[in-house]
C-alpha cells in the first residue's frame, strides 16, 4: 500500500479493518514514489513466497466483502493474473479502465457481460495480482514517461500506464 506523507485516514482504516478481518497482512510504504514503493513492496512480497498480493491506492475505500470477493474472482479464474475493482475516473463520468482492442483514450463506459471482463488498463485503486506472474516480468515494473517533447502533458505515460503497457506485453492478463 502505497500512501502520501500526509494521509487520508479513512483509506488507512478502511484497508486495517477489511484486510485484517479476512487475514491479509498489510505492508504499508509511504513517501513521495509510490511506483518505487509499490515495485519494492510487490518484489518482497513475491519473494517472501506470497501467492496473491493485493494493491491499493490511498484514495480508495472498500470492505471486507470487497477485498474477499477479489480474492475469490482470482482463484476460481485460473486465466486471471490480475483483477481490479471498478473506480470512476476523477473529474469525468467515465470508469477508468481500457477494454481490450480500445484506442488510445477511449476510455468509456464499459460493456460488461459475466464476472469478469478481459480490459487492458484499469485502476490500482484495489487490484489482486497471482504473486507468481511477476517473477519473469522484467523491471523496472513502474516508470513515468514524458511525451515526445520532454513534457508531462496529456501526452506523458504515467507510471501505471506503464505498468498495464508491460502487464499486456508479456502476456499477462487484466480482468
Amino acid at each position: 500500500m502505497s500512501v502520501g506523507h500526509l494521509g487520508f485516514t479513512d483509506n488507512y482504516n478502511c484497508a486495517i479493518v477489511a484486510l485484517s478481518q479476512a487475514g491479509i497482512s498489510l505492508d504499508v510504504r509511504n513517501g513521495l514514489f509510490w511506483e518505487q514503493h509499490i515495485q519494492n513492496g510487490i518484489r518482497d512480497r513475491v519473494k517472501d513466497g506470497f501467492d496473491y498480493i493485493f494493491v491499493l491506492d490511498y484514495d480508495t475505500l472498500f470492505t471486507q466483502r470487497d477485498a474477499r470477493r477479489l480474492l475469490e474472482l482470482i482463484i476460481e479464474h485460473q486465466e486471471a493474473d490480475a483483477i481490479c475493482s471498478v473506480q470512476m475516473r476523477r473529474q469525468h463520468d467515465t470508469v477508468l479502465l481500457r477494454e481490450l482492442g480500445e484506442e488510445k483514450g477511449g476510455i468509456k463506459k464499459a460493456g460488461y457481460s459475466g464476472e469478469l471482463t478481459p480490459i487492458e488498463l484499469g485502476h490500482f485503486g484495489l487490484t489482486v495480482f497471482r504473486a507468481e506472474r511477476f517473477k519473469e516480468l522484467p523491471m523496472p515494473w513502474f516508470l513515468a514517461v514524458p511525451s515526445e517533447s520532454g513534457q508531462w502533458d496529456d501526452n506523458r505515460q504515467d507510471a501505471d500506464i506503464f505498468f498495464w503497457h508491460k502487464w499486456n506485453q508479456y502476456g499477462r492478463t487484466l480482468y
